[in-house]
């Protein structure tokens, strides 16, 4: 994996009284929960940072309260400024290295931090790096070029000259500032004497950092694994919150349109055991020549559907499954959480499972847990208002 999940937080739920960040490792970690928490819930709400679906249509958010109680007063949320769910990825150098093309400030590159607001809109930051420029990092420079070239009178180079008188050293360079400053150096950079065209240029790119910044956080969107949602009900498993594996649909939908630009080897999907044990339940196929070949859609939906397939098999079915398309989509294993609250099956079947995860789940991926309602004793119960979470599952 390029990035892997280091903690998250979950601020938008007001049930939760003491949001703490939450650590996450490889393997399979079980989140507990406080009485009055529904730990599903914060399931929900992490998977928003990085969905297999179209955010807008579902609208995830549209269930949470509209006003908080601050000192006994009540106040309106404003959804473009609460952000619901934090997560913390660390960067592999491999990525590192792709940033640093795009901005040498981004080999220090450790920690990227994405966030989801009420509004639906993402913010992503790289933690301890600088993401634009400030005023004070070129109001001399200008200062210096500007008055060698007095006897100009353009538009652009009065502007910058009321910018040297308006602007406080803390303004961020950013956005609509930025880009008008970009403008504006453009028009002066003919007029820049020799001597000062190395201090130029160093305005230029500190003007251009923003921008770089962008096109640094959409190279990071780019690479980030989703989160795939499985749940149990009863003994019926599915890949969504629903039992129509609307997620299951999403990814086919996502590697037909993949598949129709770079056709992809069925060797290179999945592993000659999967091939061998579970591709009969597949929501694919593979032709005569070995080509991997998409289902119709109606098919994902309908995918396990048969009662009599035991449910860890559906389980391991539906992982290996939903890992393999997302592999050959997005080129890293999936994030998955696994929502078996309302599991209902015998304790011996409850181990079979258990065993069924610690044997899928290898050193290289993360999932993260709420376990049967009947099973939340076993693992003690945090005070009221908190969730926590633990590595390992220990039976």
């Amino acid at each position: 994996m390029l990035v892997n999940l280091l903690k998250f937080r979950i601020v938008g739920l007001l049930d939760i009284e003491f949001p703490s960040w939450l650590k996450v490792r490889t393997g399979v970690n079980v989140l507990r929960a406080g009485k009055g928490i529904s730990p599903h819930r914060v399931l929900h709400m992490l998977q928003t940072i990085n969905p297999p679906y179209e955010i807008k249509q579902v609208a995830p958010f549209d269930t949470l309260p509209q006003y908080t109680t601050y000192e006994h007063q009540k106040r309106r949320i404003i959804p473009g400024k609460k952000t619901v769910a934090i997560a913390i990825y660390s960067t592999q150098p491999s990525l590192v290295e792709e940033l640093a093309n795009i901005d040498q400030s981004l080999y220090a590159t450790d920690w990227v931090e994405v966030g989801r607001r009420r509004d639906l809109s993402q913010w992503m930051s790289f933690v301890e790096l600088s993401e634009s420029g400030r005023w004070s990092e070129i109001a001399a420079t200008l200062a210096e070029i500007l008055d060698t070239v007095k006897e100009h009178t353009q538009p652009e180079i009065a502007t910058l000259r009321q910018h040297l008188r308006s602007r406080h050293p803390t303004d961020r360079i950013k956005e609509d500032l930025a880009a008008e400053l970009k403008q504006q150096l453009k028009v002066l950079q003919p007029f820049v004497a020799k001597e000062l065209q190395t201090k130029f240029d160093t305005c230029l790119h500190i003007v251009g950092r923003a921008h770089r910044f962008q096109q640094a956080h959409q190279l990071v969107y780019s690479r980030l694994p989703l989160f795939l949602l499985v749940t149990i009900k009863g003994k019926k498993v599915s890949l969504g919150r629903t039992q129509k594996n609307d997620e299951l649909s999403f990814l086919v939908e996502k590697w037909e349109q993949k598949e129709k630009e770079t056709p992809t080897d069925a060797t290179t999907i999945l592993s000659k055991e999967a091939l061998n044990t579970l591709h009969l339940h597949f929501p694919f196929w593979f032709d005569q020549k070995g080509k991997f070949q998409a289902r119709k859609k109606t098919a994902a939906k309908r995918i396990l559907s048969d009662q009599g397939l035991p449910f860890t098999k559906q389980l391991e079915t539906i992982l290996a499954c939903s890992s393999a398309l997302h592999k050959a989509i997005y080129g890293c294993n999936p994030l998955f959480l696994l929502d078996l609250h309302a599991l209902e099956c015998a304790e011996k079947e409850q181990n079979l499972l258990f065993s069924t995860l610690r044997r899928f789940f290898s050193a290289e991926q993360q999932c993260l847990m709420v376990l049967p309602n009947s099973s939340s004793e076993l693992h003690g119960t945090p005070q009221k208002g908190r969730i926590t979470n633990t590595e390992n599952i220990s039976y």
